[in-house]
């Protein structure tokens, strides 16, 4: 039975006990904490028993705790909210506290590394890297620094064709100062210089000209370039046989090796800067190009003129010479290359 003494404290007596002796034993729990017991479910708050149930006859003084009880949380454990608060760290003060500070800092620091970054300029690619480039440059560059050693008066005559100079003279006519050994190594050199220049633009623009790249395709534009220069020289000592005129077509083959000479030189240049620097862009050395190639043909053309005007030649067959040795070869290139790309 329970008996309460004077403090209002709780006294278990076990009755087998009382019988059997005098004296009874007591177990005495402070009051205070029957306030902290489990009234909700009706149990009782030692027990855990339901009231008025019987109890049995083999009861055990010092009994279990039931899990289900205030004390029995505290001693088996549960996963009630309470419990999971007391056993998750990360949502207890001050770990909850320095987490939240943690993600608030991250979130700021990310704020401020991305708020002054922008997007990052491409490294342009360098085309220009074959290694077999190397050849016809060493070669080009070994004959250009020889020029002044050897005997002729190639420098001369190229500074008359920038002048407009020598125009009727007989030294800008005669026929052995550009076929000897002398002024065909120029020319090899300076159809090498423009097939490379031409090589270098059609890598740049990613142009593959019947499939053929590398040196392969620099080959191939060498040997066009001779081959049409060629013809085109021969055609104009044909004129000039059919027509009577030898010393004006003489004198206008003789400006056609300047000008591819002048041309040669210069993008020998540009084709070195395209190849081994950085310093300027390569679409606009390109482009650079061209255009020096575009005044050197109107400088040919309008010398041409001024070769036809000082001998005395109607204007009707320098028009008529003008298209058939100019225009229309420009023309056909021209739609060639409109009809590739």
């Amino acid at each position: 039975m329970i008996i309460f003494d004077r403090n209002h404290n709780i006294i278990f007596q076990d009755p087998e006990n009382q019988t059997n002796s005098s004296s009874f034993e007591k177990i005495i729990l402070p009051a205070d904490t029957a306030g902290k017991l489990n009234h909700d479910n009706g149990e009782d708050p030692v027990t855990g028993t339901a009231p008025g149930h019987a109890v049995s006859g083999n009861f055990n003084s010092t009994g279990t705790i039931p899990s289900g009880s205030f004390t029995g949380k505290i001693l088996y454990g549960s996963e009630d909210p309470p419990d999971v608060f007391y056993g998750d760290k990360s949502i207890r003060f001050p770990y909850n506290f320095l987490s939240e500070q943690a993600k608030r800092s991250n979130s700021q620091n990310d704020k401020l590394i991305t708020e002054y970054l922008r997007d990052g300029e491409k490294i342009p690619s360098h085309p220009f890297d074959a290694d077999w480039i190397t050849v016809p440059v060493i070669i080009s560059a070994f004959i250009y620094s020889s020029l002044r050693a050897f005997p002729g008066k190639l420098t001369g005559n190229v500074k008359a064709f920038l002048l407009f100079k020598g125009i009727g003279a007989p030294s800008s006519r005669e026929k052995g100062a550009f076929f000897n050994w002398h002024s065909g190594l120029v020319n090899l050199v300076s159809f090498s210089s423009l097939a490379l220049f031409l090589y270098l633009a059609t890598d740049y623009h990613d142009f593959i000209p019947f499939g053929i790249r590398g040196a392969g395709l620099w080959l191939l534009l060498l040997s066009l370039t001779a081959l049409l220069i060629t013809i085109r020289i021969i055609i104009c000592f044909i004129l000039g046989m059919i027509s009577g005129q030898k010393t004006i077509f003489g004198e206008y083959a003789a400006s056609i090796f300047q000008s591819y000479h002048i041309a040669g030189f210069l993008l020998y240049i540009i084709s070195v800067l395209l190849v081994y620097t950085s310093f300027f862009p390569p679409a606009g050395l390109l482009n650079t190009g061209f255009i020096l190639i575009a005044l050197i043909y109107l400088m040919r053309i309008f010398r041409l003129f001024l070769i036809f005007l000082k001998r005395g030649v109607s204007i009707f067959y320098l028009i008529l010479y003008l298209c058939a040795l100019e225009f229309l070869p420009a023309l056909i290139v021209l739609r060639y290359l409109t009809n590739l790309f």
